[in-house]
């Protein structure tokens, strides 16, 4: 499963330098934070020096929410990515907190 997922991956972002793959690690059963482990391993795993990945928790009263993103480190994009990337996770958490 790793080498497929990382290889669709690798794949996608190569030929799409201007694309960003945003995930969320699934709480449903409240094994989010293992499952951002092993995506973390995965990457780690890849040792490509031309796909970044950026990592991000919310913080809510019920649970932590951990989402991440994959880009090209070419996007020409990337550096407004990252930022707006940071921003949305800081905003999100600030309105989560007010439900």
């Amino acid at each position: 499963v790793r080498i497929t997922i990382s290889n669709i991956i690798l794949n996608y972002l190569s030929a799409q330098q201007d694309k960003v793959l945003f995930f969320v690690c699934d709480s449903a059963d409240a094994r989010q934070r293992g499952r951002m482990r092993i995506f973390e391993q995965w990457y780690n795993f890849l040792k490509v020096s031309y796909i970044e990945k950026y990592n991000e928790s919310i913080l809510t009263p019920e649970m932590e929410i951990y989402c991440s993103i994959l880009l090209h480190s070419k996007n020409i994009m990337r550096n407004h990515i990252i930022s707006s990337f940071r921003n949305l996770s800081g905003s999100t958490a600030e309105k989560l907190k007010s439900y």
